[in-house]
């Protein structure tokens, strides 16, 4: 586990950001997400907790899972629940909307707002529309998906929420923002969360879609990144519920 901080330290009452990073369940974290966690922390005032967590197929989603939540209780504890962005890209993104559910099934103190890059929420690969997508994205492929998915879910199904948390309950949950671009085959799973917070009685949600775009393309120094990570913040700061 990492902490990051300004150089010029939090701001106090600065909201505490809990990052998650991509790469399948199997792949470690690299140079973008540092980055983009620091600029964060930046322009936020904030300080930031960056977990290194045991990858498959050595480690499977419920033990993951369960450090994951053991570490947001404590900085639940830290920082004050209401304070927390829990964030991540990819499988990290899946990661996140998996833990803030399992959270709120135990009645846990949930995070102040979610915020989902690229996020992975579907890990069945049964989404007609990804064939379509897959011929342009130059970064995933469906095979590769299911792949990482069954070396992560260990004795789960695939459409079990825990790994596919499109499926899982969405009512109560904090303020969630998405970010998905549509030469990325995880657009359909954007497009899908999306489309249920619309429905009555489901939890406040910004949906950002770029024409064009890559896989997580807002972790990179490109003007496209560049308005996703503001719009972060922008949606970071309007969604405290202690500011």
């Amino acid at each position: 586990m990492v902490t990051i901080s300004p150089k010029a330290g939090a701001t106090p009452g600065a909201p505490h950001l809990l990052y998650l990073h991509g790469g399948g369940y199997v792949m470690d974290i690299v140079a973008v997400h540092w980055n983009t966690v620091m600029e964060l922390c930046e322009a936020l005032g904030a300080s930031a907790t960056v977990p290194i967590y045991p990858l498959a197929p050595e480690s499977k989603a419920k033990d993951v899972l369960a450090k994951m939540r053991s570490l947001y209780l404590e900085l639940a504890e830290r920082y004050g629940a209401d304070n927390i962005t829990v964030m991540g890209d990819s499988a990290g993104g899946g990661m996140t909307l998996a833990l803030a559910q399992l959270i709120k099934a135990e009645a846990g103190p949930l995070p102040g707002s979610l915020v989902l890059y690229s996020p992975w929420l579907d890990a069945t690969g049964t989404a007609e529309e990804q064939a379509a997508i897959e011929k342009r994205d130059r970064m995933l492929a469906v095979n590769g998906l299911m792949a990482c998915g069954d070396r992560y879910r260990g004795d789960l199904s695939l459409d079990d929420p825990r790994i596919s948390p499109l499926f899982g309950d969405l009512e109560d949950l904090p303020p969630i923002a998405i970010f998905s671009g549509t030469s990325d085959i995880l657009l359909v799973d954007g497009r899908r969360l999306a489309a249920k917070l619309t429905e009555e009685g489901m939890p406040k949600h910004a949906y950002h879609e770029y024409d064009g775009m890559f896989h997580v393309w807002m972790l990179f120094p490109i003007p496209e990144g560049k308005r996703a990570r503001a719009e972060t913040v922008e949606f970071i700061r309007g969604h405290r519920k202690a500011a």
